[in-house]
């Protein structure tokens, strides 16, 4: 397919073999990734979790979600927390500063913002 490389989401995500990892909100990409093989990661309910992937749609859900799931995190785990992008016609009051601003104030380090889906 034009314009996206073969490489397996676990990986572009920085998903390891051995990783505990968690799912949360309504995209299953990271799921699905493991469950082709394309890494060899436990998808656990509990921390301590080497990496989150929450998927939002409103800032309500973010607040709600956001500090719960970073506190299942080891000391060095990713969290990713995605959104709606602008053309998926999903309607959502986030934006990019909010889900960096909400982050930062719980502790956690600014690496990038996504928007899924």
């Amino acid at each position: 397919m034009a314009g996206f490389s073969g490489t397996p989401l676990p990986k572009k995500l920085g998903i390891k073999d051995g990783f505990r990892a968690r799912d949360a909100g309504s995209a299953s990409k990271c799921k699905r990734g493991t469950e082709k093989g394309n890494c060899k990661c436990e998808l656990a309910e509990k921390g301590p979790l080497d990496f989150v992937f929450l998927f939002v749609k409103t800032q309500a859900e973010l607040k709600k979600e956001f500090s719960r799931r970073a506190e299942q995190l080891k000391p060095a785990g990713m969290f990713m927390g995605s959104m709606p992008k602008k053309s998926s016609g999903v309607i959502t009051d986030l934006t990019e500063n909010e889900v960096r601003r909400i982050g930062l104030e719980i502790g956690l380090v600014d690496v990038k913002v996504v928007r899924g889906r």
